[in-house]
């Protein structure tokens, strides 16, 4: 029953292993020649193959993220709030900003600076990781979040999640609404996707992978037919209206594929899914301040994108990057995470019980 009950978990690994992957691949693609991206085949001596693979690549980033925030609130609706997940995750961040502080630094990318080092030290409040720092700030009302959906009713849930999903999603993808109201990296639509997920789980919603396969091939082609589409109908940014986890076609695309994954609770993926640990370690060691430093050492600029080899290069040098970030990961977790959690989980701990005292645990647990 152990073994089963672990390898129902294991799809949701695997899942969170294949959407960082595709980050990493993003941000390489989006470093390589973006630019190109948002012309009409033909020009430039284009490559058709090269083209489609980046608009692929491009569309993982904002998918992935989606994709992790509605696992977010499938796996924390009905669980209490933890301080120490918290801080591990804290701790974390905090490693990942001062070391590649520390890379760039040596390897004279940057000139150190008080002001620098100062904002390694605090990545969250300095926004070094516009993801990690929104999910941490977030993090903290995941209590309240849960009792709206253990409060409403399945109909209430719903129109909750229809009305938001048009105001912060439809009419921002069609270009309606106020830019500040609807930033497509706003925090507003992590809400609805925990939300989301946590009605997913509350309801144990069942998904076929059949249907649902169709309909993910069918949204991510349109969505990628749709670049040289609208390149060669002269708007301004053809990718605009799949740019962020808010555009619908990027929601849609993630919620379908956090769909088809489920389908696979009970298998097998431990082979896999063991190297589940090392995600959010590789987001924060890949992204930020050291981005540029990996991709000399890879070998992308600006010219990679006409290469004969640009895909298999973008995929070998992601593979790369992701595995060294592992290995770092494992380091860390062993070398350093062990020793701190053991100095800080006490008095953590204490200020933990008291701030659930508190408020007489009535959101934290």
């Amino acid at each position: 029953m152990e073994a089963c009950a672990k390898h129902r978990e294991e799809w949701a690994e695997v899942l969170r292993i294949v959407c960082m992957f595709w980050i990493v691949l993003r941000h390489f693609v989006s470093a390589s020649y973006m630019e190109e991206i948002t012309l009409f085949l033909g020009g430039g001596g284009d490559n058709v193959f090269h083209y489609f693979f980046s608009v692929f690549a491009f569309l993982g980033g904002d998918i992935g993220n989606v994709v992790f925030m509605i696992l977010t609130g499938f796996f924390m609706y009905g669980k209490a709030w933890n301080a120490r997940r918290v801080i591990r995750l804290w701790l974390e961040v905090e490693f990942y900003s001062i070391l590649s502080y520390v890379m760039i630094v040596a390897a004279r990318y940057e000139s150190f600076s008080m002001k620098g080092f100062m904002e390694s030290c605090l990545p969250i409040l300095s926004n070094q990781y516009w993801f990690i720092s929104t999910y941490m700030v977030l993090s903290f009302f995941f209590p309240v979040l849960n009792l709206v959906i253990s409060c409403l009713k399945r109909g209430q849930l719903k129109a909750l999640l229809a009305i938001s999903i048009l105001f912060f999603s439809v009419f921002p993808t069609v270009g309606l609404g106020s830019s500040w109201l609807f930033d497509p990296n706003s925090i507003y639509i992590f809400v609805i996707l925990y939300l989301f997920g946590g009605y997913i789980r509350k309801y144990d919603v069942s998904f076929k992978r059949g249907k649902l396969t169709a309909a993910f091939t069918i949204v991510l082609a349109v969505c990628m037919l749709s670049v040289p589409l609208f390149s060669y109908l002269n708007m301004n940014n053809p990718l605009a209206w799949i740019w962020g986890p808010a555009r619908l076609p990027v929601i849609l695309c993630g919620a379908i594929l956090f769909g088809i994954a489920a389908t696979f609770k009970g298998h097998d993926f431990n082979k896999i899914s063991r190297f589940s640990f090392s995600v959010f370690g590789i987001y924060l060691f890949h992204n930020g301040k050291l981005l540029p430093l990996l991709l000399n050492i890879v070998g992308i600029n600006n010219d990679t994108y006409y290469e004969n080899s640009y895909i298999i290069h973008m995929i070998m040098a992601a593979a790369v990057v992701y595995l060294i970030g592992t290995v770092i990961e494992y380091i860390r977790i062993n070398l350093l995470e062990s020793v701190l959690l053991k100095i800080l989980y006490k008095p953590i701990d204490f200020l933990e019980r008291n701030v659930k005292d508190y408020f007489n645990y009535a959101f934290y647990d």
